[in-house]
């Protein structure tokens, strides 16, 4: 069976997506992970846990992890105790600073663009995407994909 060219370009387009993200980061001259954590405290607040920011950029604990210890030695942001385990993040006035430099602009751009689809396009890609995340799942589930189960990201 051909791979078909439409899935092709998807595939493309998100790559596309991703690469848009990584050349901002190093345009900002911060590493992928780093800009992530900026962009989670942005838009998840200070006192989030490093697993939110996990959860918002769908990427592993410890790599969240090591940035955060790195943005931390840096004097860019503090670690607090929470609950059992949990450490919470809080900015520095320097880390505001860095913060608003690298996610503000990110978040605007991203808004400008999605708003620059209008209403109705905004709100059908929106659809479309749920729609294509929902019927990725059911057909995991019915070729007996390996651990269907773990596959569970929330759809907003």
């Amino acid at each position: 069976m051909e791979y078909p060219d439409t899935l092709k370009e998807l595939n493309t387009l998100y790559k596309a997506l991703n690469d848009f993200y990584h050349s901002y980061a190093q345009s900002c001259g911060v590493s992928d992970s780093v800009s992530l954590i900026y962009y989670g405290l942005y838009i998840l607040g200070d006192g989030c846990l490093q697993r939110d920011i996990c959860n918002l950029g769908f990427v592993r604990k410890q790599t969240v992890n090591s940035a955060v210890q790195k943005l931390a030695a840096q004097g860019f942001l503090e670690l607090r105790a929470g609950r059992g385990r949990d450490m919470h993040l809080f900015l520095t006035e320097k880390g505001q600073c860095e913060m608003q430099r690298v996610a503000g602009a990110s978040a605007l751009i991203e808004q400008r663009a999605f708003e620059s689809l209008g209403d109705e396009g905004g709100q059908q890609l929106l659809r479309l995407t749920r729609a294509y995340i929902c019927a990725l799942r059911e057909n995991a589930q019915d070729a007996a994909f390996p651990a269907p189960n773990q596959i569970k990201r929330s759809i907003p």
